[in-house]
């Protein structure tokens, strides 16, 4: 675009700018949407595509400052919105490399039934891992395991939680 008649008609300018950076932007997030990093050495590497188009965007919002002056508030903001999400995004994968979630808990399964009683223990380690699950969620008194009803002290024992 010629830089003159970028300020003859600012508002035609600004919008062929957002369109060029939203295409940008669709072609940057596709990866990210379709298959996120699942891995240290995939998120290492979409941690640095985030910073390159940090960079660039970066640069951008010097010139979109600038350009706010001229009238450019739209670019401006999306600009910034998209550096905020970027931001965003890095931490994200920074926390899941640094604190990496732990595998999911084996689901117990149940043993074949050679006597009745082999089944009847199964039922009774799993109904008691049940309820040691069930006393740790949120909601429930850290004491005798019952839900509590929105006090501090438990209805059930009288203990304070």
């Amino acid at each position: 675009m010629n830089p003159i008649s970028m300020f003859e008609n600012p508002a035609m300018a600004e919008q062929q700018m957002l369109y060029q950076l939203q295409m940008e932007q669709q072609q940057f997030w596709y990866s990210f949407q379709v298959r996120p990093p699942s891995n240290d050495p995939e998120r290492q590497q979409a941690i640095g595509a985030l910073m390159q188009r940090y960079g660039r965007l970066s640069a951008l919002q010097g010139d979109a400052m600038f350009l706010n002056s001229q009238g450019f508030g739209r670019l401006l903001m999306t600009v910034n919105q998209e550096l905020d999400t970027i931001r965003a995004t890095r931490d994200q994968y920074v926390n899941e490399m640094q604190n990496p979630q732990p595998p999911p808990a084996p689901t117990p399964t149940a043993p074949a039934p050679s006597g009745g009683g082999d089944v009847r223990e199964w039922l009774a380690r799993s109904s008691a891992e049940q309820d040691r699950i069930r006393r740790g969620m949120v909601g429930d008194c850290i004491h005798c395991g019952k839900p509590l009803e929105g006090r501090a002290p438990c209805p059930h024992c009288g203990r304070y939680q």
